[in-house]
């Protein structure tokens, strides 16, 4: 039987920051008992130090298959309902459905990413695409070679390949907020940016997925809904939010602004001139602060994942070897509609042991 508690907001912190988020998908009414809902709190902790613990592998080499179609008759929604959400869940891509290969690995402080695809501009259809980002002696690179023709390389700074990482590759860890060898998954959107310590959860009940029992958490200064696995304590599944709309007060005048930045704000330019000037940590409070005010009339779901086939790639370390995602965008012919897609992500290897020095050399001697 699924169930659900009546809206008890549960703290654990202060508050998140922006990541992306997540929506459930119909759920009764019953409340859950104290002991139940601490039990769903501490799953949810808990599986960000199991996030921690993944990161924190001296090396991680992954490869994995992603294949994605927008879906047939899923063009011109009128909404994204979680009933929505869950249809395209349960559609099929069709089997000639073109699929790209994701790298995500590191070596120490070394890491290496990229995608090999098929393009959509070649008169043959059959357009392949390269890119790889990784960093030697102190500098980042691109690689990007198209067909048989020469590989391009161009040097770039930490922050813009970062914000080009697809982060869909790091399949459940994208739920926490990450310190990696290279750095801190931050600079990534699709990463939480708030520390655990500042996190506030509501527990909003129970609900079984693929036949698997889960609490349901959600997290409005995250912009997320999260499903753990009564027995398993894993990520079953998450509901990216946006916040989108007209804010129902401005943020900038609200106490809760006032209080953490100290100050009153006479204007909404000076606001954003303090938020340019602030430190992070400020910057990443204000985010969860906006999230936990308006989500309510604000969020709306715009990717749910589901994750599956866990396997132990160390001692007590557990990695998902499949994940199916669905995304949710505004219809090119009405922005008034929304268009679906599906994707499936699957392991091909995963290893923590395997150096990058070669292939990273190898990279290395194209601009030789």
């Amino acid at each position: 039987m699924t169930r659900i508690q009546n809206s008890q907001r549960l703290p654990v912190g202060l508050a998140f920051a922006m990541s992306l988020a997540y929506c459930q998908l119909a759920i009764a009414q019953v409340a859950l008992t104290q002991s139940e809902q601490d039990k769903a709190i501490e799953v949810a902790k808990r599986h960000e130090q199991q996030a921690r613990q993944v990161a924190s592998l001296p090396r991680f080499y992954l490869e994995a298959t992603y294949t994605s179609a927008w879906l047939d008759g899923m063009s011109e929604e009128a909404d994204r309902s979680d009933a929505n959400f869950e249809k395209a869940m349960t559609q099929r891509l069709k089997l000639d459905t073109t699929s790209s290969t994701k790298t995500t690995a590191w070596d120490g402080e070394r890491f290496l990413f990229g995608y090999d695809k098929p393009g959509l501009d070649g008169a043959d259809g059959k357009t392949r695409i390269v890119n790889q980002y990784f960093n030697h002696d102190e500098s980042i690179w691109k690689r990007q070679q198209t067909n048989n023709d020469d590989p391009q390389l161009a040097n770039l700074d930490l922050p813009t390949v970062w914000k080009k990482v697809d982060a869909r590759a790091f399949f459940h860890l994208r739920s926490a907020s990450l310190e990696l060898p290279w750095g801190k998954s931050e600079g990534n959107i699709k990463f939480a940016r708030v520390p655990i310590e500042f996190a506030e959860y509501q527990v909003v009940g129970e609900e079984a997925i693929d036949g698997t029992e889960c609490w349901v958490v959600l997290s409005k200064p995250r912009r997320c809904k999260l499903w753990f696995g009564r027995d398993s304590g894993r990520l079953v599944q998450m509901l990216n939010y946006v916040l989108e709309g007209i804010e129902p007060a401005p943020f900038h005048e609200t106490a809760e602004v006032e209080k953490l930045c100290g100050r009153k704000f006479e204007s909404l330019e000076a606001f954003r001139e303090f938020a340019k000037d602030t430190d992070q940590a400020t910057r990443q409070r204000l985010s969860g602060i906006f999230g936990l005010l308006y989500f309510d009339d604000m969020a709306h779901g715009v990717e749910l994942t589901r994750f599956s086939d866990y396997r132990e790639i160390a001692p007590n370390v557990w990695f998902p070897y499949q994940a199916i995602d669905v995304f949710a965008v505004q219809s090119p012919t009405d922005r008034n509609r929304f268009r679906y897609s599906r994707g499936e992500l699957r392991v091909t290897t995963l290893e923590t042991g395997r150096s990058l020095e070669e292939k990273i050399a190898a990279l290395v001697a194209d601009k030789q």
